[in-house]
């Protein structure tokens, strides 16, 4: 795989969505993705995306949107944060996997498949637990 073939990720949020499942997951396959940059509020959780992914860190998840050069967003900014940033995204020519809730309304959300479809990008919510027995069930 070549180095064109690599998925460059921005992640919003490094909490425990954004730190624990999507950056431990992502970092697990080099070939495939780099975390190229990261979005958080708090300066300890930007340094250390600084020393383990080489990432560019931002205090704004909007300044990364507009400032950062990076194919997919994964939004697992706090779930307020969710709408706004997902379409700003969007907006932006980027592909985006947004955690859930994606949206508090089917307005909001059906503005988020809107601009999708619009600019020819992929909104995947994410969804772990689809392959548990619990989910599969209901």
């Amino acid at each position: 795989m070549s180095n064109e073939d690599i998925i460059r990720v921005a992640i919003g949020g490094q909490g425990r969505s954004g730190y624990n499942i999507h950056a431990k997951w992502l970092v697990q396959d080099p070939a495939r993705y780099r975390i190229v940059a990261v979005a958080d509020q708090l300066p300890e959780r930007r340094r250390d995306a600084r020393r383990e992914f080489g990432a560019r860190a931002y205090d704004d998840w909007s300044r990364m949107i507009t400032e950062a050069d990076f194919d997919l967003f994964v939004n697992a900014l706090p779930s307020p944060l969710h709408v706004p940033a997902t379409l700003a995204a969007l907006r932006a020519g980027r592909h985006v996997l947004c955690e859930k809730p994606m949206a508090g309304t089917v307005r909001d959300f059906d503005r988020m498949v809107t601009a999708a479809k619009r600019h020819k990008r992929v909104l995947a919510p994410f969804q772990n637990n689809r392959h548990q027995p619990f989910f599969e069930k209901m």
